[in-house]
C-alpha cells in the first residue's frame, strides 16, 4: 500500500516528467511550424520573382543585406530590391491567406483564415524601416518601399499605396518605367552601382553571416521567457522530489 510520503513523492517525479516531455513537444512543434513557414516563405519569394521578372523588375536583387556595414542593428535582409529609372524599390513579400485587415502605421494587422485570427506584425513598417536603413546610405535618391502579397488574400477596406496585392502585379512595371529629371535619374544609377559593389564586395559574406546571426539571436530572445518557464518549473518539481525523498529516507526507521 502507498504511504503519504510515497504519493506525494510519485506525484512530484510524474509532474517532472510531465513537463519535460510537454517541453520537448512544444520545441518540437516550434521548429516543425518555423520549417512550414520557411517553406512557404520560400515558393512565395519564388512566385513574387516570376512576378518581377514579367513586370519590368529584372534589375534587381534578392535576399540581400543592406544597411550600416559597421552597426549589425541597422542592418536588414530585403527581399527584393530592384532599380528602376526615377527610384529604387524595396520589396518585402508575404504570402499570407484569408482577409487582411490593418492601418498603415497599426503595429499588428488581422489575419483571418479558416475561421482563426490571427496578429501579424505589419509589413507596411516593416519594408518602411528597410528603406530607411537603405537611405541612410544614399540620401540623395529616391526610395521606394512596397509589400507584395502573393497568397490568396484580401484586404479590408482601403488598401494602403505601399501594398500590391498579387493581382496588381502589373503596377511595378509603370513605377519602375517613370522617368525622372536627369539629376534624380543619374543619382539612382550611382546609388545602384553602389549597391552592386557592396554585394560583390570581398566582405559581403561576412556581413551576412553577422547579420543572420544577430537575426536568429534577436528570435531566440523571444522565446526566453518561456525557456525561463519551462526550466524554473522543471527545477522545482526536480528538487521538491529530492527533498521528498530525502525527508522519506530520514523519517525511515
Amino acid at each position: 500500500m502507498i504511504n503519504t510520503e510515497n504519493a506525494s513523492l510519485l506525484c512530484f517525479v510524474f509532474a517532472f516528467i510531465f513537463i519535460v516531455v510537454a517541453g520537448i513537444l512544444m520545441r518540437r512543434q516550434l521548429l516543425q511550424k518555423r520549417e512550414r513557414q520557411r517553406s512557404i516563405g520560400e515558393r512565395g519569394e519564388n512566385k513574387a520573382s516570376q512576378l518581377l521578372d514579367v513586370n519590368g523588375g529584372m534589375d534587381r536583387l534578392d535576399h540581400i543585406v543592406v544597411g550600416d556595414k559597421k552597426n549589425v542593428k541597422l542592418m536588414a535582409e530585403v527581399d527584393h530590391i530592384i532599380k528602376g529609372r526615377s527610384r529604387i524599390l524595396i520589396v518585402e513579400t508575404k504570402s499570407w491567406r484569408g482577409k487582411i485587415s490593418g492601418g498603415p502605421t497599426d503595429e499588428k494587422w488581422i489575419v483571418e483564415h479558416n475561421g482563426r485570427r490571427t496578429e501579424r506584425r505589419n509589413p507596411i513598417l516593416q519594408v518602411q524601416r528597410q528603406a530607411q536603413m537603405l537611405q541612410r546610405i544614399h540620401p540623395d535618391t529616391p526610395i521606394q518601399p512596397f509589400v507584395l502579397m502573393v497568397g490568396w488574400c484580401e484586404f479590408v477596406g482601403d488598401l494602403p499605396p505601399e501594398l500590391i496585392m498579387y493581382k496588381g502585379a502589373w503596377l511595378f512595371q509603370r513605377i519602375l518605367s517613370e522617368a525622372g529629371s536627369e539629376e534624380v535619374e543619374q543619382n539612382v544609377n550611382e546609388a545602384w552601382d553602389r549597391i552592386i559593389d557592396d554585394f560583390y564586395a570581398p566582405d559581403y559574406e561576412a556581413r551576412e553571416a553577422l547579420y543572420r546571426e544577430y537575426a536568429t539571436r534577436f528570435s531566440d530572445e523571444k522565446e526566453k521567457p518561456w525557456r525561463v518557464l519551462f526550466f524554473s518549473a522543471s527545477a522545482f518539481l526536480f528538487l521538491g522530489a529530492i527533498l521528498k525523498m530525502t525527508t522519506w529516507a530520514t523519517i525511515t526507521p
